[in-house]
């Protein structure tokens, strides 16, 4: 048991300081001064029944005080009123093109085929894929491109401020922000010698001859987790990705709820082991090891000291990482009742998928047959 709990405390130690160092090093994004170049800018929103929030995102897109600016909504077959509430913003702001769609193409996933059609119409020399319910400060898009344009990068990747509402909102974002970090590295991805590599759906943006480069969204017509994907594929093909910091200039509320929360990882959970049983099984026992272990440990094994230790440690990297990322410290407390629920979002994502054979999404079902076929061969 001491030795458990010294492996245990010794993994925290070593991952918490390389990640708590690594995202220090991280840029944050800030307002630019003086003019710069302002190249062209497409921004690219797929909506399916995101009526109550297309208001506020929309307006704060058309909003920006960058010049040279195109917004391009896509009404994804929605059941709401999201092309009604998109007409209307289009009869207020000269800035926003809406399309509507109303049929699937077999292949292809809900908003990767909405991404590229959106691409396809986008006159801009910079391409900017977001979400319907993302917030942008007035000035978001000057700081984005004035800092890919100095840093001369082909994707930029901007981590969004996570709003929160409520106890289990701010358990589970505050865990999920750190093991986010911990797997994925975004100190890295800069680097062209290492395999790390990122992508958020608040915050794509890409030269559009990169985004030609990587073979478009063809290439992903099949991803469920599209926007890490996208990230994948741009360091595949060589092209140079950053990542900053924008919490200050970016907000998104990621999901509502603990039931959004378990919901909202249905689709993505059992995806981003890549629709493998033995690796969704790993991760689990990982989580349960690495985030519940040390707490029961503290609580009832014999060398309790040891297992309070590590603990300790698990809640200060946590926390630590939470006052990085512009978030509240005290649900590190909460930590091993975060991954519990993520153990079950899993476990539940995994089971459902399997069993019915296919990923069920906004009232769409797609086989999973075909989405296990490894995104990156563009569609013909």
């Amino acid at each position: 048991m001491r030795l458990g709990a010294s492996a245990i405390l010794i993994f925290w130690l070593v991952a918490g300081w390389i990640t708590l160092r690594g995202t220090r090093r991280l840029s944050r994004l800030t307002i630019p001064r003086g003019r710069r170049v302002r190249p062209a800018v497409s921004v690219i929103v797929p909506a399916r029944n995101e009526a109550r929030v297309l208001p506020c995102s929309i307006a704060s897109l058309v909003g920006q005080t960058y010049p040279d600016l195109e917004v391009i909504a896509l009404n994804d077959r929605s059941t709401d009123d999201t092309g009604a509430v998109l007409e209307s913003l289009k009869r207020i702001h000269s800035r926003l093109t809406v399309i509507h769609l109303d049929s699937l193409p077999e292949g292809w996933l809900g908003k990767t085929h909405a991404l590229y059609l959106g691409s396809r119409r986008a006159r801009g020399e910079w391409l900017l894929f977001t979400d319907a319910d993302v917030i942008f400060h007035p000035q978001c898009l000057e700081a984005a491109i004035a800092w890919a344009d100095a840093n001369r990068v082909d994707h930029l990747v901007v981590i969004p401020r996570v709003e929160t509402v409520g106890f289990w909102e701010n358990v589970l974002v505050s865990c999920f922000s750190l093991l986010f970090a911990l797997a994925l590295r975004p100190w890295r991805v800069s680097d062209p010698r290492s395999r790390a590599s990122i992508g958020i759906g608040a915050f794509n943006l890409i030269r559009r001859s990169a985004y030609e480069a990587m073979g478009t969204h063809r290439a992903l017509a099949n991803a469920v987790v599209d926007d890490l994907e996208l990230g994948r594929l741009v360091k595949h093909h060589g092209l140079r990705q950053a990542v900053v910091r924008g919490e200050d200039l970016l907000s998104v509320r990621w999901q509502v709820g603990l039931s959004g929360v378990i919901s909202g990882l249905e689709k993505n959970a059992f995806a981003g082991v890549e629709y493998s049983l033995g690796r969704a099984v790993a991760t689990c026992l990982a989580l349960a090891i690495l985030g519940i272990v040390p707490f029961l440990g503290a609580a009832f094994g014999p060398a309790s000291g040891l297992w309070a230790v590590a603990a300790l440690a698990v809640i200060g990297i946590q926390a630590a990482h939470a006052r990085q990322a512009r978030l509240p410290a005290w649900p590190a407390v909460f930590h091993p009742l975060a991954v519990a629920v993520l153990i079950y979002a899993i476990a539940r994502s995994t089971f459902l998928t399997l069993r019915r054979g296919s990923v069920q999404w906004r009232g769409t079902s797609y086989p999973l047959a075909a989405l296990r076929r490894r995104p990156g061969t563009p569609k013909t």
